[in-house]
């Protein structure tokens, strides 16, 4: 973890280190830490499908609104991939409901 702080701080856009960081606090049970470091790797690179995959998964496992978390986030709009994996947990949302 102490790697990964020093590394934001030399570098604060670095996507990447902000999506390992999340995937480190996701590992100590800090889901709340760990969704907000997602969120943040998809607004410096909303391209990136691994950070928007754990970040939608996350709101679903965190009874997160989607549809809220879709209105914030720009990343729908840029890959289709991301969009077919919204849609695939929007789908799961509602066959459990």
């Amino acid at each position: 973890m102490a790697a990964f702080t020093q590394a934001l701080r030399l570098n604060p856009e670095a996507a990447v280190t902000h999506y390992n960081l999340g995937n480190a606090l996701l590992d100590l049970n800090r889901d709340d830490e760990a969704i907000a470091c997602y969120h943040k790797a998809t607004e410096l690179r909303p391209d990136y499908l691994e950070a928007v995959t754990e970040l939608l998964d996350g709101a679903l496992n965190r009874d997160i609104s989607l549809a809220k978390l879709a209105s914030d986030m720009p990343w729908s709009a840029y890959d289709p991939r991301i969009r077919a994996r919204f849609n695939e947990l929007v789908a799961a949302t509602r066959r459990t409901d």
